[in-house]
């Protein structure tokens, strides 16, 4: 199993990020005299719980909080509003509804809108259309770009790949790009880039821009190298299901900001009790539970066995009161009661989480669903209609499996062939509805779906199988137990984006320029960015994935971290899964 990381060398911890963010969100509202009602974008109110909660805001005079929403009623119509939103012009419409009823009850309107995290013309232009951008107070940015989920995780909490692939929309370019300057601002220039992909390309030539304009202030760096990687260089990990324990839990409970919801009948004691009405109990999944820091990046199959270990150990320090014969004995004893009492807490959560992810794991749905994964992966079987498809499709599995086993027959084959491709559009249609068939047109676009054709069709249809032959992504022989490659979080299957960055330690990709090339997308290596710093060996690399990761990926990332002497730190875009990845194409999804 994994090792733990070695803690003798200073590197970025993101908990810094937090404290940042705390201070940027304290200042500005200081600066706003008087007591406050506060507006969310409701996107940002899950986010921002990670940098603060109500108690504190409290102490900056925040009295009220409200979810942003047309009709929007300020319950104290006095107090100073303050309306905290994503610069998305779908916000403009509650902005003029708060701003129009809180001018019908005051004279003197007393409202702030911020945009987090930068400001936006076209918004301001849109306020401006529905008269009501020069009835506000004022309208400032929040710098906040990142969120910590822990303290070798940030994440923007943003979709990327849409907007990029889609709409052509480069603003998400630019904000990545400001997010990359933001944190060498905190932890100091990055001497060393490595990019990958075409959108990383365009990443790094605006961060340079912005660099180049803006004079970042000389520290001694905490991150020696960045790797800039965009998730159109891998997008057949994502479509597989992941292995890991953390992974598991992301594909059937859906961790958002570092929490999951689980079914609360299913546990008992401390746990199952609450005085909310709430079927479901929340739970912070980070590296602040000891058990859970050990157990999230193990393969699933190895949970149950360490789960074990740990709570006979547990059961014998507890049992040591029996034994104590002196007072200075009981008197050690009493101090560790807390922590052992609260590890044997997360013991029996984590029991309880496992239990019920290995219901689904031996199901046979969930069997099938991997067998089927992995005979696309061995590039078995991608020319035809897939029996087990089809099977899903007519059962009525929710559309995104489906289109996650769909994409990745697509993805290993160069595409699909034309009548199989128009086979799945019509079954899709027929059980799903017409309202799919935008979805799966930005699938196309986008380039996760796809019917093979045209002069350089042969030519895609062997691309997979040649970086999977190159870069050993397929390991047939896998100790779960005791993993000595980073294919154990797929059981197998090597995630790309990872194995590239396990060839920094050879060192960088000089070597392996001619195979980045079999790789889609520009490879660029900038050394010495910064005018006068030399050059550092990469032992802190961030690896940033621009358009979201997986926990999966993460917990192989923190693998390579315990088996080399480089420490990988990740940001994002977003933390996915296949299905939400996909689900961020669809027509129904929110605008941006």
């Amino acid at each position: 199993m994994p090792t733990p990381q070695r803690q003798d060398q200073p590197y970025a911890d993101f908990n810094v990020v937090k404290e940042v963010s705390r201070k940027l969100l304290f200042s500005l509202l200081d600066r706003i005299v008087g007591s406050k009602t506060l507006i969310w974008d409701a996107d940002l109110m899950q986010p921002f719980d990670l940098i603060t909660g109500f108690k504190d805001l409290q102490e900056h005079q925040v009295e009220h909080m409200l979810p942003l929403k047309v009709g929007c009623t300020v319950p104290d119509p006095k107090q100073t509003v303050i309306i905290l939103v994503r610069p998305r012009l779908c916000h403009a419409a509650a902005i003029a509804s708060v701003v129009k009823g809180l001018a019908k009850t005051r004279s003197e309107l007393q409202c702030y809108l911020i945009l987090v995290p930068h400001l936006s013309i076209l918004l301001k232009h849109k306020l401006k259309e529905l008269k009501v951008f020069d009835q506000l107070t004022s309208v400032e940015q929040l710098p906040v770009y990142f969120f910590a989920l822990d303290k070798d995780l940030i994440s923007m909490e943003m979709d990327a790949l849409p907007g990029i692939l889609v709409d052509n929309d480069i603003r998400t370019i630019n904000t990545v790009a400001q997010a990359l300057l933001h944190l060498e601002e905190t932890f100091g220039t990055i001497g060393r880039v490595f990019c990958k992909g075409n959108i990383a390309s365009e990443v790094w030539n605006t961060w340079k821009k912005l660099r180049d304009s803006q004079k970042v202030r000389e520290m001694e760096p905490l991150i020696n190298a960045v790797i800039i990687v965009d998730r159109v260089v891998d997008l057949v990990t994502p479509m597989v299901t992941q292995l890991s324990y953390e992974g598991l839990i992301d594909e059937l409970y859906n961790i958002r900001c570092g929490s999951a919801k689980f079914p609360r009948a299913n546990f008992t004691g401390d746990n199952a009790s609450s005085s909310t009405a709430d079927d479901y109990l929340k739970l912070s999944l980070n590296s602040s539970d000891v058990l859970y820091s050990e157990l999230r990046d193990l393969n699933f199959s190895a949970v149950g066995p360490v789960l074990s270990k740990r709570i006979k150990a547990l059961s014998a320090q507890l049992d040591q009161r029996h034994h104590a014969t002196s007072i200075g004995e009981y008197r050690d004893f009493v101090k560790r009661l807390p922590s052992l009492q609260a590890e044997r807490r997360s013991a029996a959560t984590h029991t309880t989480i496992a239990e019920m992810i290995k219901e689904v794991t031996i199901s046979d749905l969930f069997i099938e669903t991997l067998s089927c994964e992995q005979a696309f992966l061995n590039c078995i079987d991608t020319n035809s209609l897939n029996s087990w498809i089809l099977s899903c499709i007519h059962r009525n599995a929710p559309i995104f499996q489906v289109l996650r086993l769909i994409c990745l027959q697509s993805l290993v084959g160069g595409g699909l062939k034309r009548k199989v491709f128009d086979q799945y559009r019509k079954e899709l249609v027929q059980q799903y509805g017409y309202q799919h068939l935008m979805t799966l047109r930005r699938l196309e676009k986008a380039g996760l779906l796809k019917a093979s054709g045209g002069p350089d069709a042969k030519a895609h249809s062997r691309l997979y199988s040649n970086i999977c032959r190159t870069f050993m992504l397929i390991c047939e022989e896998v100790d779960e137990l005791n993993p000595e490659d980073i294919s154990y979080v797929y059981s197998g299957f090597a995630p790309l984006i990872v194995r590239l960055c396990e060839q920094m330690n050879k060192p960088g990709w000089q070597h392996i320029t001619e195979n980045l090339e079999k790789i889609p997308g520009t490879v660029k290596i900038i050394d010495k960015i910064g005018e006068g710093l030399p050059s550092i060996g990469g032992k802190v690399v961030l690896v940033f994935f621009v358009g979201g990761v997986t926990l999966a990926e993460v917990s192989a990332l923190r693998f390579l971290s315990s088996r080399t002497d480089q420490k990988f730190i990740v940001a994002t875009t977003n933390v996915i899964t296949g299905s939400r990845l996909l689900s961020s194409f669809s027509e129904l999804a929110e605008a941006v």
